[in-house]
């Protein structure tokens, strides 16, 4: 069980990596760092919430030590 919670997190690193590389060659030259950047942050939170709501739909957290088991699986 955890263990394909431990290789979902490499979806956001790959989100993460995608949004960095939009944010540098698509709008950061014409917005400056500082706002770019915040776009940046608002755009990943976005693209966060959206791949939650995927994983959660494709594998159900079904109690609250679950979520515990799954959020602490770093630690």
């Amino acid at each position: 069980m955890i263990l394909k919670y431990f290789f979902a997190w490499f979806g956001m690193m790959i989100l993460a990596i995608i949004n960095g590389g939009f944010r540098d060659f698509a709008y950061r030259s014409h917005v400056g760092d500082l706002p770019a950047h915040q776009i940046s942050t608002v755009i990943l939170i976005v693209l966060f919430a959206v791949y939650f709501r995927f994983l959660t739909a494709i594998w159900p957290i079904k109690s609250a030590s679950q979520a515990w088991v799954i959020g602490g699986d770093g630690f």
